[in-house]
């Protein structure tokens, strides 16, 4: 078994934002944190955290973000630029195979519309659709709540923030660790319910799957490898050639040995406790 820890790489040139400090939000099913961060993105610290007691969709979760940007508020002035991160349960993400001959943008968005309405059951006009757009081959989709989305960025006007990137944790580690993704690799995305998993080549995701894991699925070491080449031979690809983890690692899998797999994890890992917001607060940063 063969681990390396890799660490955010420094975006080069620096954007103007970068040299002062920011802040980062985290929305999870079970609460709300934010994090002052700091000049470069040194380090982070927290400001203030909101814990759930119901279901997200349950609560009047906007005025509980209202309240929180407020308590941090009094504590200090904060800065005007803002970062979101959303839980990855929020959101779909899934593969879009484009219409032949298809030459408009319009084309391919009323085709990631259908494969949303075929694989979720629902129409996506109260969804907001982003992908990479291509129309000569298969691409990636994502599609968050339209009620989320304005929810938020209402409450950052209210407060005279400046949003700078809204996106789910998935996204967001792609984002930081573009240039450190290996070629023909896969890339295992963990959250609070489960895993991403994307194989990617020649700078494109080729395949994406989402995957629910039972609670005991750690519980024997070599079951991830055992998984791995199920999915293989599954999906027809063929076997990676690297294997690179990110987001919220389960803490069986950030302290147990891997016999035969080798791989690589993407920034350090976030504590074990704390809610779930406060862990994705940390995300890539840790």
């Amino acid at each position: 078994m063969h681990k390396q820890v890799i660490m955010p790489p420094r975006p080069w040139p620096l954007r103007l934002y970068q040299w002062r400090p920011w802040l980062r939000l985290s929305l999870a099913p079970d609460g709300m944190a934010l994090a002052l961060i700091a000049p470069l993105g040194r380090s982070r610290r927290l400001l203030a955290q909101n814990r759930l007691e119901q279901p997200f969709w349950q609560t009047d979760w906007p005025a509980r973000l209202g309240a929180l940007l407020e308590q941090a508020a009094a504590t200090q002035k904060l800065p005007r630029r803002i970062e979101i991160v959303l839980a990855d349960e929020f959101a779909r993400l899934f593969m879009v195979t484009p219409p032949a001959n298809s030459q408009r943008s319009a084309d391919l968005e009323a085709a990631a519309q259908l494969r949303f309405a075929h694989l979720y059951g629902e129409d996506a006009q109260n969804w907001r659709l982003s992908a990479d757009w291509h129309a000569q081959r298969a691409f990636a989709a994502c599609a968050l709540p339209t009620a989320l989305l304005d929810g938020v960025q209402a409450q950052c006007a209210a407060h005279g923030l400046l949003q700078l990137s809204c996106a789910p944790a998935a996204i967001d580690i792609l984002r930081t660790y573009r240039g450190k993704l290996v070629r023909n690799g896969w890339l295992c995305l963990f959250h609070n319910q489960g895993l991403h998993l994307l194989a990617h080549s020649a700078g494109h995701v080729q395949a994406l799957q989402n995957y629910l894991l039972a609670p005991d699925f750690w519980d024997e070491p070599q079951a991830l490898a055992q998984w791995l080449t199920r999915e293989s031979l599954r999906l027809n690809l063929d076997a990676p050639q690297a294997l690179q983890f990110g987001g919220l690692l389960p803490a069986k899998l950030a302290t147990q040995e891997l016999p035969q797999l080798a791989y690589s994890v993407l920034g350090g890992q976030s504590a074990p406790g704390g809610s779930y917001a406060l862990r994705l607060m940390q995300g890539v940063l840790s």
